[in-house]
């Protein structure tokens, strides 16, 4: 059946010719990755708590999505049969294993977070999910089940992180063994990423992810022990901000993607890169702007005097 409805989206797609296939492309993927900036905006500039939760969403779904690329290892559409041709334009961007689709999990992780955050967002938010699975579909990267269980995958990490972030201030559990369950988790997978043997991108995909769950948990208690951000500002200062957070984490997590260390192999590099990134983005980066506005305030207070 999975094969049928790809096929009834391939007829579609050769009927409303290139244009709106290059349209769903890049529809696709804005869709999904400009949703990954949604959970940094609220971190650094509207409420941090709920920036806290929509973090830990994204980087939860993303780990189990790519755990469960390794573990049932299911080739993409066009793979399993010879009739189904993809996009050209979207086959570049859909390398590894298909299921789950990670373009729906990250858009259903983000914009479920943000459903659940703000509510008044929320049909929005169903509608952006309901249209990133369609495109991959329309596409002929991924299948119904790709989608289904990326749609799974994302409500069940928004759901963990609600429970982590949001529950455990109210019932006052312990944060230091929730997060160090979730760093045991991450270090589980990167064993299990790593006895399957995987080929290719989708270990380094895989350990980059997992280097970014692994440093998420350590982050947040660091932050909140001694660091103490508050995302206040006027709106000039907080688009400063957003921007040279962005880049700066882009800035970390993105070199294994087009060099490498002699004495590191890739995957590790990756890992690294994910780890460093998320510490940058959750406690460094606070603490810089900290210590940014506790300058200008000294130097505000010397001028006053």
């Amino acid at each position: 059946m999975d094969i049928s409805v790809l096929l009834w989206f391939q007829g579609l797609r050769e009927l409303l010719g290139e244009f709106f296939e290059f349209v769903s492309v890049y529809f696709s993927d804005i869709l999904a990755y400009s949703s990954v900036l949604i959970p940094f905006l609220f971190y650094w500039n509207i409420d941090k708590e709920k920036g806290r939760f929509m973090i830990l969403s994204l980087c939860a779904g993303m780990y189990l999505t790519h755990l469960l690329k390794l573990f049932f290892h299911i080739p993409r559409p066009w793979v399993r049969d010879a009739r189904i041709q993809p996009s050209r334009q979207a086959i570049h961007g859909a390398s590894g294993y298909s299921f789950p689709s990670s373009h729906t999990e990250i858009a259903a992780s983000n914009y479920s977070a943000l459903g659940t955050a703000v509510p008044k967002f929320c049909k929005v938010c169903i509608v952006m999910i309901i249209l990133t699975g369609l495109s991959r579909m329309f596409l002929g990267v991924h299948t119904p089940q790709d989608v289904l269980a990326a749609v799974c995958t994302a409500l069940f990490s928004v759901f963990c992180a609600y429970i982590l972030v949001l529950k455990s201030k109210k019932n006052k559990y312990d944060e230091r063994l929730l997060w160090a369950g979730a760093v045991l988790l991450a270090l589980a997978g990167v064993l299990y990423a790593l006895m399957r043997q995987a080929e290719g991108e989708d270990i380094v995909n895989a350990m980059l992810i997992t280097g970014v769950f692994a440093g998420v948990c350590p982050g947040f208690l660091l932050e909140e022990r001694f660091v103490g951000f508050s995302p206040e500002g006027s709106r000039k200062e907080k688009w400063i901000r957003f921007l040279a957070g962005i880049a700066g984490t882009a800035a970390i997590a993105l070199p294994h993607r087009i060099i490498s260390v002699p004495f590191l192999p890739q995957e590790w590099f990756a890992f690294m890169s994910g780890f460093l990134a998320v510490l940058f983005a959750v406690p460094v980066y606070p603490y810089i702007l900290v210590k940014i506005h506790d300058r200008k305030k000294k130097e505000e207070e010397i001028w006053e005097d």
